[in-house]
Formats: structure tokens, sequence, C-alpha cells
């Protein structure tokens, strides 16, 4: 298999810059491509920094003329009351974690200022981590990831072979309503979620709301599991705040399809936890292994 980018499975950092950029020029993306690409291959992790670098898909396709199983999110997702998710593809995806949030600052204004003359920012967004793993509703964040050891197998394309190591990730930034959120009960916040607040465990089935965000999210094709490798970082400050919402998959359409049953467009019933926290952005990103990007940077 080829050699997965290693932030994808870089636990423990808490300091997150994550940055959208649109080309300038798409028709000359080859620079922009190549410089990002070398940019990613010389970061040197030692210095407590881990970078992600995504690619959207129709323009990795259009340069490299590598077929890659995905579709840029072109299409505002539609559901009950009024409730979307926006498209809002751009196409470069930066994604440092680094142990200190003047690390990923200072990496982040030397990828920006590389690309400057190429790209222009359409997004940028500063995470941190809250509670050691939890997200800003004080639920713990991330309990529907597989274990560690079968993670590869559900973030990474392995066939075919050129595409070994790769990856394809959503991303979504979700504010939430905090004040209102906080106005439930434990109880009620409980029943938003379909699990316990302090040690998240999962209701039963007759517990469990057809609303419930654990009953919209953790999906199945008849008795087999589909389940996606999460990586998502709270972010902003006490008065705008939120998640931004980061999954790896080895297969598009399964996480498409958690989308459809979160928003309600496969039947109606919507996420619950949608009346508290509604998305912002909305895009798809091609990870390339580290051996695409060896490609990427010497230009083809």
């Amino acid at each position: 298999m080829g050699l997965p980018q290693s932030g994808i499975f870089a636990l423990g950092t808490s300091a997150h810059s994550i940055v959208e950029l649109q080309l300038r020029n798409p028709e000359e993306s080859g620079s922009g491509l190549a410089a990002i690409a070398r940019f990613a291959l010389e970061l040197n992790t030692t210095n407590g920094v881990n970078l992600v670098v995504g690619i959207r898909p129709s323009l990795f396709m259009s340069h490299t003329a590598i077929p890659v199983m995905a579709e840029d999110f072109s299409t505002r997702i539609e559901g009950p009351d009024g409730f979307s998710m926006p498209a809002t593809q751009a196409d470069l995806w930066l994604w440092f974690a680094a142990a200190s949030q003047d690390r990923a600052f200072d990496c982040t204004r030397k990828a920006l200022s590389l690309l400057r003359e190429a790209a222009k920012t359409v997004r940028a967004t500063t995470g941190w981590t809250y509670q050691g793993n939890r997200d800003l509703t004080g639920f713990i964040d991330g309990t529907e990831n597989p274990p560690a050891a079968q993670a590869s197998e559900v973030a990474l394309i392995d066939e075919p072979a050129r595409l070994a190591g790769s990856s394809i990730a959503l991303v979504q930034r979700w504010r939430h309503d905090l004040d209102a959120f906080s106005s439930l009960s434990t109880a009620e916040q409980e029943k938003v979620f379909g699990r316990t607040k302090p040690d998240s465990v999962e209701f039963d089935e007759a517990q469990m709301s057809a609303d419930a965000h654990v009953a919209r999210t953790s999906l199945k094709v008849g008795n087999e599991a589909l389940p996606i490798y999460r990586r998502s970082v709270p972010y902003g400050d006490a008065a705008d705040n939120g998640l931004v919402f980061i999954a790896f998959t080895h297969d598009q359409a399964r996480v498409a399809l958690m989308l459809a049953s979160m928003s309600g467009e496969t039947d109606g019933v919507r996420d619950a936890l949608t009346r508290f926290s509604t998305p912002e952005s909305g895009a798809y990103y091609f990870v390339p292994s580290f051996d695409l990007l060896e490609e990427l940077a010497a230009g083809y």
C-alpha cells in the first residue's frame, strides 16, 4: 500500500488550523499543486506539526487524469423544515495539527505565503482541543470510530494500487447554538445524541429516538456496518463556535449516505442535533498518498 499522509492518524495534537483555498487560475493549477505538495513533503513533523493536504476531486483528476472514485460537493443537500447543508467546494484543503497554537499559526502563514500567487483563502478556522476529546456540547466525540487497528482499513483506499494509501475527506463547519443546547436538561441532551453524556454509553433500541444523532449517523446496509474515521475539531471563541467535522473514508458513498440521513433527505427524519448546530460549509477532498504527493511535487 502507498504511504498515507501521516496527519490523518496523528492523534493527541491540541492546536489546529484549517484552511480552504480557491486557485486563482485553475488552468494553471499545476504550479500551485506542486508547491503545496513540496511543502507537505518537506514539513518536518519533529517540530510538532502535522499537515494533511486535500485536493478537490475533479481538480486532481483534471490535472493527473487519475480517476479517484470521488465527486465534488457540488450540490446543496435539502431536508425537511427548510434545513439544508450547503455546498462550498474549494480547490485545496490544508489541515495543520500541532502541539501548540503558535506552531500551527506559523506553518499556516508559511503555506499561505507560498501559495499567495496561486490561490486565495476562502475559509480559515482555528481549532483546539476541548476537555480532552469532547465536543463543545460536552459529549465525547468520535465514539463511533473503529478500533485503532482497523482505522486504516476504514480510512484508506487500497484498490486500485495507484491510489493505495490515499483517502477521501468530508469537511464541514458546523456552528453551534450552545445557549439553546445548554437550556436542555442532561436527559434531554442525551436524547438528542442517543447516548449518555458522561461516558458515551449508547442507548438501546427501545430508548433510541428515530431522530437521535446516533441513529442518523450509525449506518448499516443490511447487517453490515458502514464505519467512517472521524477527526473532528472544535473551533471558535465564547461568542461564535462549533465543530469542524472531518471524516476520512475509502468509500465516498457511505459518507454521502450519512449526510442524506442526517438531513432527512432519505426519509424526512432530520437529525435532532441539527436543531442546535447549523452547517456553514461542505466540501469533499481527495487526500493523496505521499507517493502521489511526490508525483505532484515533481510536476509529473
